[in-house]
Protein backbone atom coordinates (compact mmCIF):
# COMPACT_ATOMS: atom_id res chain seq x y z
CA UNK A 1 0.00 0.00 0.00
CA UNK A 2 2.80 2.40 0.62
CA UNK A 3 3.68 1.50 -2.85
CA UNK A 4 1.30 2.46 -4.22
CA UNK A 5 0.86 5.82 -2.17
CA UNK A 6 4.30 7.30 -3.28
CA UNK A 7 3.72 5.65 -7.41
CA UNK A 8 0.31 8.37 -6.55
CA UNK A 9 2.73 11.59 -5.83
CA UNK A 10 5.16 10.22 -8.81
CA UNK A 11 1.96 10.05 -10.95
CA UNK A 12 0.97 14.00 -9.90
CA UNK A 13 4.03 15.06 -10.29
CA UNK A 14 4.57 13.80 -13.84
CA UNK A 15 0.73 14.66 -15.01
CA UNK A 16 1.05 15.84 -18.74
CA UNK A 17 -2.27 18.62 -17.36
CA UNK A 18 0.45 21.09 -15.94
CA UNK A 19 -1.22 24.80 -14.66
CA UNK A 20 -0.65 27.96 -16.70
CA UNK A 21 -1.29 31.22 -16.41
CA UNK A 22 -3.69 31.40 -20.03
CA UNK A 23 -5.24 27.67 -18.91
CA UNK A 24 -8.99 29.02 -18.52
CA UNK A 25 -9.66 25.50 -16.09
CA UNK A 26 -6.89 26.78 -13.86
CA UNK A 27 -8.69 25.76 -11.01
CA UNK A 28 -8.52 21.57 -11.86
CA UNK A 29 -5.12 21.76 -12.57
CA UNK A 30 -1.58 22.06 -10.16
CA UNK A 31 1.38 23.95 -10.78
CA UNK A 32 4.88 24.64 -9.59
CA UNK A 33 3.18 24.92 -5.86
CA UNK A 34 1.80 22.19 -5.79
CA UNK A 35 4.51 20.26 -7.59
CA UNK A 36 6.89 21.16 -4.61
CA UNK A 37 4.02 20.17 -2.05
CA UNK A 38 4.28 16.90 -3.51
CA UNK A 39 8.02 16.34 -3.69
CA UNK A 40 8.09 17.45 0.43
CA UNK A 41 5.14 14.97 1.11
CA UNK A 42 7.23 12.43 -0.57
CA UNK A 43 10.14 13.30 1.38
CA UNK A 44 8.73 13.26 4.76
CA UNK A 45 6.85 10.00 3.74
CA UNK A 46 10.30 8.00 2.78
CA UNK A 47 12.19 9.53 6.01
CA UNK A 48 9.35 8.25 8.01
CA UNK A 49 9.45 4.60 6.99
CA UNK A 50 12.31 4.18 9.81
CA UNK A 51 11.17 6.93 12.34
CA UNK A 52 9.43 5.11 14.78
CA UNK A 53 8.08 6.68 18.33
CA UNK A 54 4.95 6.16 20.45
CA UNK A 55 2.38 9.13 19.65
CA UNK A 56 -1.23 8.70 19.28
CA UNK A 57 -3.24 6.53 16.47
CA UNK A 58 -3.43 8.08 13.07
CA UNK A 59 -6.75 7.64 11.36
CA UNK A 60 -5.26 5.12 9.48
CA UNK A 61 -3.46 3.15 12.24
CA UNK A 62 -5.62 0.91 14.68
CA UNK A 63 -2.19 -0.47 16.00
CA UNK A 64 1.06 0.73 16.76
CA UNK A 65 3.52 -1.12 14.61
CA UNK A 66 6.88 0.51 13.02
CA UNK A 67 5.43 2.21 9.98
CA UNK A 68 3.25 4.27 12.16
CA UNK A 69 5.10 7.59 10.97
CA UNK A 70 4.43 6.82 7.43
CA UNK A 71 0.71 6.85 8.14
CA UNK A 72 0.65 9.43 11.12
CA UNK A 73 2.49 11.88 8.54
CA UNK A 74 -0.45 10.88 5.81
CA UNK A 75 -3.20 11.44 8.36
CA UNK A 76 -1.96 14.75 8.93
CA UNK A 77 -1.54 15.80 5.47
CA UNK A 78 -4.68 14.32 4.74
CA UNK A 79 -6.50 16.56 7.30
CA UNK A 80 -4.22 19.41 7.05
CA UNK A 81 -3.07 19.59 10.73
CA UNK A 82 0.67 19.00 9.54
CA UNK A 83 2.83 20.93 12.45
CA UNK A 84 6.34 21.81 12.69
CA UNK A 85 7.22 20.04 15.81
CA UNK A 86 5.78 16.59 14.18
CA UNK A 87 8.46 17.41 11.25
CA UNK A 88 11.00 18.08 13.37
CA UNK A 89 10.12 14.97 15.29
CA UNK A 90 10.77 12.26 12.62
CA UNK A 91 13.53 14.12 10.75
CA UNK A 92 15.65 14.02 14.31
CA UNK A 93 14.27 10.00 15.77
CA UNK A 94 17.68 8.22 15.96
CA UNK A 95 16.41 5.60 12.83
CA UNK A 96 15.86 8.71 10.31
CA UNK A 97 20.09 7.98 9.00
CA UNK A 98 19.40 4.48 8.26
CA UNK A 99 15.80 5.60 6.32
CA UNK A 100 17.91 8.68 4.21
CA UNK A 101 20.75 6.48 3.34
CA UNK A 102 18.41 3.42 1.63
CA UNK A 103 16.42 5.91 0.06
CA UNK A 104 19.18 7.61 -1.44
CA UNK A 105 20.05 4.45 -3.02
CA UNK A 106 16.34 4.52 -5.01
CA UNK A 107 18.00 7.28 -5.99
CA UNK A 108 14.73 9.59 -4.11
CA UNK A 109 15.54 13.64 -4.45
CA UNK A 110 15.29 15.02 -1.02
CA UNK A 111 16.19 18.26 -2.26
CA UNK A 112 18.86 18.89 0.86
CA UNK A 113 20.16 22.11 -1.16
CA UNK A 114 17.27 23.61 -1.28
CA UNK A 115 15.56 22.58 1.98
CA UNK A 116 17.49 22.98 5.46
CA UNK A 117 15.63 20.53 7.17
CA UNK A 118 17.80 20.83 10.04
CA UNK A 119 16.68 24.85 10.66
CA UNK A 120 13.14 24.92 12.78
CA UNK A 121 12.07 27.36 10.67
CA UNK A 122 12.43 25.24 7.77
CA UNK A 123 9.86 22.88 9.24
CA UNK A 124 7.33 25.68 9.79
CA UNK A 125 7.59 26.80 6.23
CA UNK A 126 7.10 23.07 5.23
CA UNK A 127 4.21 22.47 7.84
CA UNK A 128 2.62 25.58 5.94
CA UNK A 129 3.43 24.49 2.38
CA UNK A 130 1.86 20.94 3.14
CA UNK A 131 -1.27 22.28 5.06
CA UNK A 132 -2.02 24.21 1.64
CA UNK A 133 -3.63 22.99 -1.35
CA UNK A 134 -7.68 22.17 -2.40
CA UNK A 135 -9.41 18.92 -3.28
CA UNK A 136 -10.32 19.64 -6.52
CA UNK A 137 -10.33 16.83 -9.14
CA UNK A 138 -6.66 16.94 -9.88
CA UNK A 139 -5.11 17.80 -6.48
CA UNK A 140 -2.70 15.91 -4.67
CA UNK A 141 -5.13 14.67 -1.78
CA UNK A 142 -7.72 13.55 -4.38
CA UNK A 143 -4.69 11.22 -6.28
CA UNK A 144 -4.36 9.53 -2.85
CA UNK A 145 -7.26 9.05 -1.78
CA UNK A 146 -8.23 6.95 -5.04
CA UNK A 147 -5.40 4.60 -3.96
CA UNK A 148 -6.40 4.70 -0.56
CA UNK A 149 -9.74 2.42 0.25
CA UNK A 150 -12.62 4.03 2.04
CA UNK A 151 -12.36 1.09 5.00
CA UNK A 152 -8.58 0.50 4.91
CA UNK A 153 -6.25 0.28 8.06
CA UNK A 154 -2.54 -0.11 8.41
CA UNK A 155 -2.81 -2.86 10.35
CA UNK A 156 -3.56 -5.32 7.29
CA UNK A 157 -2.71 -2.91 4.89
CA UNK A 158 0.35 -5.62 3.89
CA UNK A 159 -2.52 -7.85 2.40
CA UNK A 160 -2.06 -4.93 -0.28
CA UNK A 161 1.19 -5.84 -1.43
CA UNK A 162 0.67 -8.86 -3.12
CA UNK A 163 2.22 -9.16 -6.29
CA UNK A 164 -0.19 -11.50 -7.44
CA UNK A 165 -1.51 -11.20 -10.31
CA UNK A 166 -4.05 -14.14 -10.90
CA UNK A 167 -7.02 -12.30 -11.38
CA UNK A 168 -5.73 -10.48 -14.03
CA UNK A 169 -5.10 -12.92 -16.33
CA UNK A 170 -8.47 -13.40 -17.83
CA UNK A 171 -8.00 -9.95 -19.29
CA UNK A 172 -5.53 -11.61 -21.66
CA UNK A 173 -5.71 -14.20 -24.04
CA UNK A 174 -3.39 -17.41 -24.94
CA UNK A 175 -0.69 -17.13 -27.95
CA UNK A 176 -2.66 -20.09 -29.79
CA UNK A 177 -6.38 -18.54 -29.52
CA UNK A 178 -5.75 -14.72 -29.88
CA UNK A 179 -8.08 -14.16 -33.06
CA UNK A 180 -11.53 -14.81 -33.60
CA UNK A 181 -12.45 -18.29 -33.32
CA UNK A 182 -16.17 -17.62 -34.06
CA UNK A 183 -15.02 -16.55 -37.74
CA UNK A 184 -13.53 -19.28 -40.27
CA UNK A 185 -11.75 -16.27 -42.41
CA UNK A 186 -11.51 -12.48 -43.14
CA UNK A 187 -15.36 -12.71 -44.98
CA UNK A 188 -18.36 -12.25 -44.20
CA UNK A 189 -21.39 -12.64 -46.67
CA UNK A 190 -24.75 -10.61 -47.08
CA UNK A 191 -26.49 -13.70 -47.38
CA UNK A 192 -25.86 -14.44 -44.12
CA UNK A 193 -27.25 -11.04 -42.73
CA UNK A 194 -30.11 -8.76 -42.49
CA UNK A 195 -29.85 -5.37 -42.87
CA UNK A 196 -31.76 -3.50 -39.72
CA UNK A 197 -30.95 0.09 -40.05
CA UNK A 198 -28.45 2.93 -41.29
CA UNK A 199 -26.35 5.30 -39.09
CA UNK A 200 -25.19 8.74 -39.90
CA UNK A 201 -23.61 9.93 -37.17
CA UNK A 202 -20.19 8.52 -37.82
CA UNK A 203 -18.02 9.98 -40.83
CA UNK A 204 -18.97 7.86 -42.84
CA UNK A 205 -22.60 6.01 -43.59
CA UNK A 206 -23.12 2.58 -41.19
CA UNK A 207 -25.19 0.11 -41.99
CA UNK A 208 -26.18 -2.26 -39.12
CA UNK A 209 -26.60 -5.81 -39.84
CA UNK A 210 -27.97 -8.83 -38.11
CA UNK A 211 -26.47 -12.39 -38.31
CA UNK A 212 -29.35 -14.43 -39.71
CA UNK A 213 -27.88 -17.75 -37.77
CA UNK A 214 -27.78 -17.09 -34.65
CA UNK A 215 -29.89 -14.19 -34.36
CA UNK A 216 -27.75 -12.03 -32.48
CA UNK A 217 -24.46 -10.98 -33.62
CA UNK A 218 -24.61 -7.27 -35.02
CA UNK A 219 -22.50 -6.29 -37.78
CA UNK A 220 -21.31 -2.38 -39.04
CA UNK A 221 -20.56 -1.87 -42.46
CA UNK A 222 -19.33 0.47 -44.74
CA UNK A 223 -19.82 0.70 -48.46
CA UNK A 224 -17.23 0.51 -50.72
CA UNK A 225 -16.76 3.83 -52.63
CA UNK A 226 -16.89 3.10 -56.54
CA UNK A 227 -15.03 6.40 -56.92
CA UNK A 228 -11.63 5.55 -54.65
CA UNK A 229 -12.78 1.66 -55.00
CA UNK A 230 -8.60 0.96 -55.05
CA UNK A 231 -7.79 3.31 -52.64
CA UNK A 232 -10.37 1.60 -49.92
CA UNK A 233 -9.59 -2.10 -50.81
CA UNK A 234 -5.93 -0.89 -49.78
CA UNK A 235 -7.28 0.32 -46.63
CA UNK A 236 -9.34 -2.39 -45.87
CA UNK A 237 -6.82 -5.17 -46.26
CA UNK A 238 -4.66 -2.88 -43.94
CA UNK A 239 -7.50 -2.90 -41.84
CA UNK A 240 -8.25 -6.12 -41.26
CA UNK A 241 -4.80 -7.05 -41.05
CA UNK A 242 -4.46 -4.63 -37.72
CA UNK A 243 -7.36 -6.22 -36.15
CA UNK A 244 -5.64 -8.93 -36.13
CA UNK A 245 -2.96 -7.83 -34.53
CA UNK A 246 -4.37 -6.18 -31.56
CA UNK A 247 -5.89 -9.56 -31.00
CA UNK A 248 -3.20 -11.20 -30.72
CA UNK A 249 -2.69 -9.75 -27.94
CA UNK A 250 -6.37 -8.87 -25.99
CA UNK A 251 -8.35 -11.41 -28.09
CA UNK A 252 -12.44 -11.12 -27.29
CA UNK A 253 -11.98 -7.77 -26.32
CA UNK A 254 -11.24 -6.56 -30.02
CA UNK A 255 -13.65 -6.44 -32.29
CA UNK A 256 -13.30 -8.11 -35.49
CA UNK A 257 -12.80 -6.65 -39.21
CA UNK A 258 -14.10 -8.44 -42.10
CA UNK A 259 -14.41 -7.93 -46.05
CA UNK A 260 -18.40 -8.05 -47.00
CA UNK A 261 -18.75 -9.65 -49.60
CA UNK A 262 -21.85 -9.59 -52.21
CA UNK A 263 -24.11 -12.27 -53.82
CA UNK A 264 -21.76 -12.70 -56.58
CA UNK A 265 -18.84 -13.20 -54.05
CA UNK A 266 -16.97 -9.86 -54.24
CA UNK A 267 -16.18 -7.16 -52.09
CA UNK A 268 -19.13 -4.71 -51.48
CA UNK A 269 -17.33 -2.75 -48.39
CA UNK A 270 -15.77 -3.76 -44.94
CA UNK A 271 -17.66 -4.98 -41.95
CA UNK A 272 -16.83 -4.03 -38.04
CA UNK A 273 -17.73 -7.09 -35.98
CA UNK A 274 -20.03 -5.80 -32.93
CA UNK A 275 -18.61 -6.97 -29.35
CA UNK A 276 -21.47 -8.75 -27.01
CA UNK A 277 -23.85 -6.09 -24.80
CA UNK A 278 -21.51 -3.28 -26.18
CA UNK A 279 -21.64 -0.22 -24.20
CA UNK A 280 -19.62 3.11 -25.00
CA UNK A 281 -16.96 5.01 -22.27
CA UNK A 282 -18.82 8.28 -22.95
CA UNK A 283 -22.19 6.64 -21.68
CA UNK A 284 -21.07 5.53 -18.48
CA UNK A 285 -20.26 7.98 -15.70
CA UNK A 286 -16.48 8.25 -15.03
CA UNK A 287 -16.66 6.69 -11.50
CA UNK A 288 -18.21 3.84 -12.67
CA UNK A 289 -16.22 2.86 -15.28
CA UNK A 290 -13.46 3.12 -13.60
CA UNK A 291 -14.25 0.33 -11.27
CA UNK A 292 -14.15 -2.19 -14.44
CA UNK A 293 -10.69 -3.57 -15.65
CA UNK A 294 -9.17 -3.80 -19.01
CA UNK A 295 -8.75 0.17 -19.73
CA UNK A 296 -4.91 0.14 -18.91
CA UNK A 297 -4.07 -2.32 -21.40
CA UNK A 298 -5.84 -1.40 -24.20
CA UNK A 299 -4.37 2.37 -23.67
CA UNK A 300 -0.61 0.24 -23.54
CA UNK A 301 -1.21 -1.34 -26.56
CA UNK A 302 -3.06 2.15 -28.23
CA UNK A 303 -0.06 3.73 -27.91
CA UNK A 304 2.60 0.41 -29.22
CA UNK A 305 0.51 0.15 -32.39
CA UNK A 306 0.09 3.68 -32.92
CA UNK A 307 -3.56 3.76 -32.62
CA UNK A 308 -4.37 7.62 -32.70
CA UNK A 309 -8.46 7.66 -32.73
CA UNK A 310 -8.84 5.79 -29.06
CA UNK A 311 -11.92 8.37 -28.46
CA UNK A 312 -14.11 8.12 -25.90
CA UNK A 313 -16.89 6.07 -28.39
CA UNK A 314 -14.27 3.29 -29.14
CA UNK A 315 -13.68 1.83 -26.15
CA UNK A 316 -16.38 0.59 -23.60
CA UNK A 317 -17.40 -2.28 -22.09
CA UNK A 318 -17.99 -5.68 -23.24
CA UNK A 319 -19.12 -8.89 -22.04
CA UNK A 320 -16.96 -11.98 -23.34
CA UNK A 321 -16.53 -15.68 -23.07
CA UNK A 322 -13.05 -15.92 -20.81
CA UNK A 323 -11.61 -19.47 -21.33
CA UNK A 324 -9.38 -19.01 -18.34
CA UNK A 325 -12.05 -17.81 -16.14
CA UNK A 326 -14.35 -20.51 -17.62
CA UNK A 327 -17.27 -18.24 -17.77
CA UNK A 328 -18.84 -14.78 -19.41
CA UNK A 329 -17.10 -11.95 -17.91
CA UNK A 330 -17.24 -8.01 -18.34
CA UNK A 331 -14.01 -5.51 -19.15
CA UNK A 332 -12.57 -2.57 -21.31
CA UNK A 333 -12.47 -3.55 -24.88
CA UNK A 334 -11.73 -1.23 -28.08
CA UNK A 335 -13.96 -1.04 -31.35
CA UNK A 336 -12.99 0.83 -35.15
CA UNK A 337 -9.34 0.39 -36.24
CA UNK A 338 -9.58 1.82 -39.54
CA UNK A 339 -8.06 5.27 -38.71
CA UNK A 340 -4.23 3.90 -38.84
CA UNK A 341 -5.29 2.35 -41.84
CA UNK A 342 -6.50 5.10 -43.98
CA UNK A 343 -3.99 6.97 -43.12
CA UNK A 344 -0.63 5.14 -43.01
CA UNK A 345 2.12 6.22 -45.05
CA UNK A 346 5.03 4.18 -46.22
CA UNK A 347 7.41 3.74 -42.75
CA UNK A 348 4.86 5.36 -40.71
CA UNK A 349 5.83 8.72 -41.22
CA UNK A 350 3.54 11.27 -38.40
CA UNK A 351 2.92 7.84 -36.41
CA UNK A 352 6.67 7.30 -35.97
CA UNK A 353 7.01 10.52 -34.68
CA UNK A 354 4.00 10.68 -32.40
CA UNK A 355 4.21 8.37 -30.61
CA UNK A 356 8.04 7.65 -30.05
CA UNK A 357 9.11 4.47 -28.67
CA UNK A 358 11.25 5.55 -25.80
CA UNK A 359 8.02 6.40 -24.11
CA UNK A 360 6.56 2.84 -24.28
CA UNK A 361 9.71 1.31 -23.75
CA UNK A 362 9.95 2.98 -20.30
CA UNK A 363 6.97 1.49 -19.27
CA UNK A 364 8.00 -1.55 -20.20
CA UNK A 365 11.05 -1.12 -18.30
CA UNK A 366 9.27 0.54 -14.95
CA UNK A 367 5.53 -0.26 -14.99
CA UNK A 368 4.50 2.75 -12.87
CA UNK A 369 1.83 5.09 -12.76
CA UNK A 370 4.34 8.37 -13.30
CA UNK A 371 6.17 6.50 -16.71
CA UNK A 372 2.53 5.44 -17.62
CA UNK A 373 1.28 8.77 -17.37
CA UNK A 374 3.47 10.17 -20.35
CA UNK A 375 1.81 8.55 -22.61
CA UNK A 376 -1.41 10.41 -23.17
CA UNK A 377 0.60 13.85 -23.99
CA UNK A 378 1.14 11.80 -27.82
CA UNK A 379 -2.81 10.72 -28.13
CA UNK A 380 -4.79 12.64 -30.37
CA UNK A 381 -7.93 11.28 -28.61
CA UNK A 382 -8.16 9.32 -25.67
CA UNK A 383 -9.84 9.39 -22.31
CA UNK A 384 -6.94 10.83 -20.65
CA UNK A 385 -5.93 13.37 -23.20
CA UNK A 386 -6.75 17.02 -23.11
CA UNK A 387 -7.79 18.75 -25.92
CA UNK A 388 -7.67 22.42 -27.27
CA UNK A 389 -10.51 24.81 -26.71
CA UNK A 390 -11.07 25.29 -30.72
CA UNK A 391 -11.15 21.52 -30.84
CA UNK A 392 -13.58 21.70 -28.26
CA UNK A 393 -15.65 24.10 -29.96
CA UNK A 394 -15.59 22.48 -33.22
CA UNK A 395 -16.77 18.93 -31.89
CA UNK A 396 -19.17 20.98 -29.86
CA UNK A 397 -21.30 22.61 -32.86
CA UNK A 398 -20.82 19.47 -35.82
CA UNK A 399 -23.84 17.37 -36.44
CA UNK A 400 -21.82 14.02 -35.03
CA UNK A 401 -21.11 13.15 -31.88
CA UNK A 402 -18.37 15.29 -29.44
CA UNK A 403 -15.66 13.13 -28.71
CA UNK A 404 -12.87 15.70 -27.34
CA UNK A 405 -12.02 16.15 -23.56
CA UNK A 406 -11.63 19.26 -21.39
CA UNK A 407 -8.96 19.53 -18.90
CA UNK A 408 -11.32 18.63 -15.75
CA UNK A 409 -12.74 14.97 -17.72
CA UNK A 410 -8.67 14.28 -18.61
CA UNK A 411 -7.15 14.80 -15.44
CA UNK A 412 -10.26 12.99 -13.51
CA UNK A 413 -9.66 9.91 -15.54
CA UNK A 414 -5.60 9.85 -15.21
CA UNK A 415 -6.45 10.22 -11.43
CA UNK A 416 -9.03 7.20 -11.59
CA UNK A 417 -6.04 4.94 -13.35
CA UNK A 418 -4.20 5.59 -10.05
CA UNK A 419 -6.33 3.02 -8.24
CA UNK A 420 -5.04 -0.27 -6.99
CA UNK A 421 -6.19 -2.64 -9.92
CA UNK A 422 -5.31 -0.03 -12.38
CA UNK A 423 -1.64 -0.71 -11.18
CA UNK A 424 -1.66 -3.76 -10.94
CA UNK A 425 -3.15 -4.62 -14.40
CA UNK A 426 -0.44 -2.15 -15.75
CA UNK A 427 2.17 -4.96 -14.38
CA UNK A 428 0.66 -7.86 -15.76
CA UNK A 429 -0.03 -6.36 -18.89
CA UNK A 430 4.07 -5.88 -19.49
CA UNK A 431 4.66 -9.28 -18.15
CA UNK A 432 2.19 -10.70 -20.73
CA UNK A 433 3.28 -8.89 -23.21
CA UNK A 434 6.69 -9.97 -23.01
CA UNK A 435 5.56 -13.42 -22.58
CA UNK A 436 3.94 -13.40 -26.23
CA UNK A 437 6.46 -11.59 -27.74
CA UNK A 438 8.75 -14.44 -26.89
CA UNK A 439 6.62 -16.43 -29.58
CA UNK A 440 5.73 -13.54 -32.01
CA UNK A 441 6.55 -15.84 -34.50
CA UNK A 442 2.85 -17.00 -34.28
CA UNK A 443 1.69 -13.86 -34.87
CA UNK A 444 3.76 -13.56 -38.08
CA UNK A 445 2.57 -17.05 -39.10
CA UNK A 446 -1.26 -15.59 -38.80
CA UNK A 447 -0.73 -12.80 -40.67
CA UNK A 448 0.75 -14.43 -43.37
CA UNK A 449 -2.08 -16.71 -43.66
CA UNK A 450 -4.39 -13.23 -43.55
CA UNK A 451 -2.29 -11.90 -46.60
CA UNK A 452 -2.97 -15.07 -48.28
CA UNK A 453 -6.69 -14.55 -47.17
CA UNK A 454 -6.49 -10.98 -49.02
CA UNK A 455 -4.67 -12.60 -52.33
CA UNK A 456 -7.41 -14.48 -53.30
CA UNK A 457 -9.76 -11.59 -53.30
CA UNK A 458 -7.10 -9.25 -55.35
CA UNK A 459 -7.17 -6.44 -52.83
CA UNK A 460 -4.05 -4.32 -52.81
CA UNK A 461 -2.16 -5.35 -50.16
CA UNK A 462 1.71 -3.13 -50.62
CA UNK A 463 0.48 -0.87 -47.39
CA UNK A 464 -0.83 -4.03 -45.35
CA UNK A 465 2.30 -5.17 -45.33
CA UNK A 466 4.50 -2.01 -44.88
CA UNK A 467 2.37 -1.15 -41.89
CA UNK A 468 3.06 -4.84 -41.01
CA UNK A 469 6.83 -5.00 -41.19
CA UNK A 470 7.13 -1.07 -38.70
CA UNK A 471 4.73 -2.52 -36.41
CA UNK A 472 6.36 -6.04 -35.97
CA UNK A 473 9.89 -4.20 -35.55
CA UNK A 474 8.19 -1.86 -33.46
CA UNK A 475 7.01 -5.14 -30.96
CA UNK A 476 9.73 -6.67 -30.98
CA UNK A 477 12.67 -3.86 -30.35
CA UNK A 478 10.08 -2.44 -27.14
CA UNK A 479 10.04 -6.24 -26.19
CA UNK A 480 13.70 -6.50 -26.36
CA UNK A 481 14.33 -3.12 -24.31
CA UNK A 482 11.80 -4.94 -21.44
CA UNK A 483 13.87 -7.87 -21.36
Amino acid sequence: MQQHIINAIDMYVNNPHKACWCDWQLYNHHGETGINRANRLKYYLIVSQSAYAKQPLSLYVQQRNEDDFFWEVLDKFMQKKMDSEFLRKICTTKSVESSKSSASQLNLQFFESEYNIKMSGQYKVDAKLLNGGNKSTSSLRNYINTVIPINFNAKNGSSDNSTSYSPYTYLFVNKSSGFDADESGITVSENDLTQQSTIKQSAHVIRKYLCKKDKVTLYFSKDLSKNNKMRELENYAAEVVYASIWQWFLGGRISTSLLRLNSSNEVAGICSKGLPGFIEFASMPLDQALMHKGLVSIIFYAYLLFEDDLHIKNIGLTTYYSGRLKGKTTAFAKIDHDYLATNWNPGGGYFVTQFPESKIREVVKSPLPYTFVQLFQNFRFSPGTKNGFFLQLGHTIRPKPNTTRCSAHASKFITGLLQRHYQRELKKTVEDFKLKCKEIDLLEEHVNSVFQQLAVYKLPDSKAKNMTKVLIKRIKSVALYGN
